[in-house]
Order: C-alpha cells, then sequence, then structure tokens
C-alpha cells in the first residue's frame, strides 16, 4: 500500500491560505465557513478508524451519495457538501484508478501537478497506491463483530426547512439500499414543509451484509435487540432535540421498510413524552420491539400502510405483527400496491398520516 500519513482524516488539516484569490478545482473561491460541532466528531471517529483517512476517490463520494446521477462535471465542492458537513478539500479527491495503481497516474485531469504537490506536502507516495481500507469493527458495539463501512458515518443528516413558521417535524427514514440523499428528491416534502413541517432525513449506516455493502438499518429481517438500539441511539437524539423545541406533541417519526420497522421501535420505546406518533409503510413490528416499553396510555398513535401486493413484507403477517399496538390503519386503497410504494401513493399516505398525528400544527 501507499504511504499514506494517518496522523489525521479528511478534516484534520486545513487547507493554506489560497494565493492571489485562487480557486478551487471546479473554478469555486473558497471562502472560510465556520463548522457545526458535528464535524469535529465525524474528524474524530475517521482519524480512530480510516488508515487511509486522507484520500478519497470520486467513486466512494458518488456511493456515499447514493449513486445519484453520473459525475460528470459535477462541482466537487457541491458534491463534498453533499455528502458531509467535514472539510474534504479538493486536492483530496482522487480517480477510482489510485487504490490499484500509483497515485500520480490517476490525479484530478485540470490540475494534476498543483494536486501532487498538496498531496505530497501531506505525506502521500504518489507512486504507489492508496492503502487499502482497513475492515473495521462497529465502533459503538465491538461485541457484534459486525464491521461498518470506513466511511459510513460521514454522510449528513438532510435537512428540509419548513417555509414559514416552524409548527412540527417529521423525521423520516428510508428503506434499505437508499439513502437521505435519494429519499430528499420524494414528491411529498415540498408540500409538506409549505404547510409548516420541517424534515430530518437522517441516513442509514454503511453496513457489510453477507456478499456486499449497503445502506440498511439493519442487517437482517429478525435483528437482535443491540443492533437496533446501536441504529435508534442517534435518531432518539434527534427527537428529543425537536421536541424540546415544538414540543413532543408536534413531532413524529415515519419510515419506509426498514425504516418503517425503526420507526415504529422508537414509537414503542419513547412513548407520548416524546413524540406524537409514527407512520410506518410496507412495514412492520420487529419481534425485538417490546411493546412493555411503554404503557397502552402512553403508547403514541402508530399510522400503518401495507400494500397488499407486497412481496417483501407480508402484510398479513405485518398486521398482525401490530397486536397490542395502538394502531390506525391509513385509509387509502391497498389492492394492487407492491412493496416500492409510487410517489403520488406515498405522497396521499404521508400527507393523511401528518394531518391525524398533528392536526392543530
Amino acid at each position: 500500500g501507499g504511504d499514506v500519513s494517518d496522523e489525521a482524516a479528511f478534516g484534520a488539516t486545513k487547507r493554506p491560505a489560497a494565493a492571489g484569490g485562487e480557486k478551487d478545482e471546479d473554478g469555486e473561491g473558497e471562502a472560510p465557513k465556520k463548522k457545526p460541532a458535528a464535524a469535529n466528531n465525524i474528524k474524530d471517529i475517521l482519524e480512530k478508524w480510516v488508515p487511509r483517512g486522507r484520500v478519497v476517490t470520486f467513486e466512494e463520494l458518488s456511493f456515499l451519495r447514493g449513486g445519484l446521477g453520473g459525475m460528470g462535471s459535477v462541482s466537487i465542492s457541491k458534491l463534498l457538501n453533499e455528502v458531509t458537513d467535514d472539510e474534504v478539500p479538493w486536492w483530496r479527491v482522487v480517480r477510482a484508478g489510485a487504490l490499484t495503481g500509483p497515485v500520480n497516474e490517476f490525479l484530478q485531469q485540470r490540475r494534476p501537478d498543483m494536486q501532487a504537490e498538496r498531496l505530497m506536502a501531506e505525506g502521500v507516495n504518489l507512486d504507489q497506491p492508496l492503502k487499502a481500507r482497513e475492515e473495521v469493527r462497529r465502533y459503538s458495539d465491538v461485541r457484534s463483530d459486525v464491521p461498518f463501512h470506513p466511511l459510513s458515518h460521514l454522510v449528513q443528516t438532510q435537512v428540509l426547512h419548513p417555509i414559514g413558521p416552524h409548527k412540527r417535524t417529521l423525521i423520516w427514514l428510508h428503506g434499505r439500499d437508499s439513502t437521505a440523499l435519494r429519499c430528499r428528491l420524494m414528491s411529498p416534502w415540498k408540500e409538506q414543509c409549505i404547510m409548516g413541517t420541517k424534515i430530518l432525513l437522517p441516513n442509514s449506516p454503511l453496513q457489510r451484509e453477507v456478499d456486499k455493502v449497503r445502506f440498511c438499518w439493519f442487517r437482517s429481517e429478525d435483528p437482535d435487540i443491540g443492533e437496533v438500539e446501536d441504529v435508534a441511539r442517534g435518531i432518539m437524539d434527534l427527537i428529543r432535540v425537536e421536541g424540546s423545541g415544538i414540543g413532543p406533541q408536534n413531532v413524529c417519526v415515519g419510515g419506509y421498510s426498514q425504516g418503517a420497522m425503526l420507526a415504529i421501535h422508537l414509537a414503542v420505546t419513547l412513548g407520548t413524552k416524546n413524540m406524537c406518533g409514527a407512520i410506518a409503510l410496507n412495514g412492520w413490528k420487529l419481534p425485538c420491539t417490546s411493546a412493555s416499553t411503554a404503557s397502552t396510555a402512553k403508547q403514541p398513535k402508530l399510522m400503518t400502510f401495507n400494500g397488499d401486493a407486497d412481496a417483501v413484507v407480508d402484510p398479513i403477517r405485518a398486521r398482525a405483527s401490530f397486536a397490542g399496538l395502538k394502531v390506525v390503519h391509513i385509509c387509502h386503497p391497498t389492492k394492487g400496491v407492491e412493496h416500492a410504494i409510487k410517489p403520488n401513493v406515498e405522497k396521499k399516505v404521508i400527507d393523511q398520516a401528518m394531518a391525524e398525528l398533528c392536526p392543530n400544527a
């Protein structure tokens, strides 16, 4: 592998002051900007777990972005801003061939000499390939021995702000193999934002399943409670922060498929003290989710929708799993609805559920 220093990760060293108004690779001038506290957490994680640290490839960024479109002439800084709030200067992005061939043969084509100079100053041996990213174990639960991808925690939560006064918050959890960025393009959000809804779209971890690495909240249909609570912890923090601002009666969590299963778990676990309810589309209650954690009186309302033609999540099994919960089935035709819900149906179902859960917001 290449001789790449791992003293710091992407954001650990700052770009030297640009001379004469120097611009970045895509022609945009760099203005200093204050990084949120979350950036420090990302940096700390990368410093600890990513041996190669300093350099990332275009393909890795595209993968973290959810594979949305080709790279083409996309602005590097725009792409980086979509993926992470950490600082990744343009010169640390190289072409994928640098993983197997000499880095100096896979620099950015527009300014290879300047990029080479910057990388060598940071200790990158350009005559060798990049040092491979090593497999790492889940840093918050080493007992599981299940590796997160080293780039997993770079992807930031997407936020869609309300148009006008902030009346309510919906924390929406995407399904397996999707991302927060993909979810942001869904049709329901614009109208919800107009109605005063703040939308938070967390991104699931990037985890290794049997034969592939994929974005998922958990790796099987029947995860154990430790695996579920590990990913639920960060979402719980979001729920509590939003509730402290506008009141738990105006906060709800929802999701699709795996996201729906996690939303149900959160609703049952946290109860009405923290949220007004949950929305679950084509999901079921996980076996490890115990209804005993919230009494019937304290359970938030659970709005569910399961398509009759769903070949992934059995609708009969799903409805049976809701026994004992405070469930309201969303009034929308389920006949012929498959696991992948059409956008117009999804919009109607979410709008109806939000009107039921937050009628006074």
